[in-house]
Formats: C-alpha cells, sequence, structure tokens
C-alpha cells in the first residue's frame, strides 16, 4: 500500500465502497426476487387448488341435480328401475378436465 502513488490511493477509496455497496445491494435485491417469486408460486397453487376444489364441487351438484329428480318420488330410493335410469343418466355425463374428458362415477353401496 506504501507504493501506490496517491492518484491510485483515490481511486481506490472512491471505487471501493462502490464495488461492496454493488455486490451488497446485487445480493439483497437477488434474495429479495428470489423470496417474492417463492411466495407468487405458493399463492398460485393455493388458488388453482382452491379453483379446483371449487369447480369439482360444481361439478358434483351439476350430476347431483341431473338425477334428483328421480328420488324426489316417495319409495323412489329402493325401487331398481329408478336406479337403474340414474346409473345410465351419470354414465351420459362428461367433463372437460384440463384438456382430457372426465367422466363421473357412483358407487352403490346397497
Amino acid at each position: 500500500m506504501k507504493n501506490l502513488t496517491i492518484q491510485t490511493r483515490v481511486l481506490l477509496l472512491a471505487l471501493v465502497p462502490v464495488i461492496v455497496l454493488t455486490a451488497f445491494l446485487t445480493s439483497y435485491n437477488l434474495n429479495q426476487a428470489s423470496a417474492i417469486g417463492e411466495e407468487a408460486v405458493a399463492g398460485f397453487s393455493s388458488d388453482m387448488e382452491e379453483s379446483k376444489r371449487q369447480e369439482l364441487q360444481n361439478y358434483l351438484a351439476v350430476a347431483k341435480s341431473s338425477i334428483e329428480h328421480l328420488y324426489n318420488q316417495p319409495g323412489s330410493a329402493d325401487d331398481p328401475e329408478v336406479r337403474e335410469k340414474a346409473w345410465e343418466i351419470l354414465r351420459q355425463l362428461r367433463f372437460n378436465d384440463s384438456g382430457s374428458t372426465g367422466y363421473f362415477f357412483a358407487y352403490d353401496t346397497r
């Protein structure tokens, strides 16, 4: 350091703080951008999951309403003919699930 000229020392005194500050601010900005990106992805995933849940609830409401009229009559719950009509209606229902055709299914617990 003793061999450096005054001009070089002044130049170093001017440049070293700028370089250190630039490195610090760059590191800080990269960390902030990374954190913001992770929050955005987490928020998007959460919103997408909620959207899919709501979409599924809507599909189930459509399926239920399409066979509900069959079971509104007294004694129809135990009628095999009504059950077969309900199965036929559900077999024909389709929905679009991310570009592929989805279908409904039901379990007969009797």
